[in-house]
C-alpha cells in the first residue's frame, strides 16, 4: 500500500473514531505535538479527540495535498464539522508523520 494512502486510512480511522484499530496503526511510544503544548501520549490523544468528537460528532478530515518519502508524508488539509448549532466550521492544518 502507497504511504499516502496509509495516511488517508489513518484519518478515516480518526473519523470513525476506532480507537482500537487506532491504538494498532501507531507506536507505542507515540508522540503527539499539538500546537505549543508538551507532547502527549496515545491514551491522552485518545482522551482528547474522544472529548473533541463529543462536540464535532460529524467531523472528518479532508486531505487536500499529500507528499511522500520513503517512511515519511505530510499532509495539507481540513477538519470539517458542524457545531451544535448546525453552523458548519472548518480547520486547516499541515501534519507530518514518520512511519517505520
Amino acid at each position: 500500500m502507497d504511504i499516502r494512502e496509509v495516511a488517508r486510512n489513518f484519518y478515516a480511522t480518526v473519523d470513525t473514531q476506532d480507537w482500537d484499530k487506532l491504538a494498532s496503526l501507531v507506536s507505542p511510544d507515540l508522540a503527539v505535538h499539538l500546537g505549543s503544548a508538551n507532547p502527549i501520549g496515545f491514551d491522552d490523544w485518545r482522551k482528547s479527540l474522544t472529548e473533541f468528537f463529543v462536540g464535532f460528532p460529524d467531523g472528518h478530515h479532508v486531505v487536500d495535498d499529500c507528499v511522500s518519502d520513503a517512511n515519511k508524508v505530510v499532509t495539507r488539509g481540513r477538519f470539517q464539522a458542524r457545531t451544535p448549532a448546525s453552523s458548519m466550521v472548518s480547520n486547516r492544518a499541515e501534519n507530518a508523520y514518520r512511519l517505520v
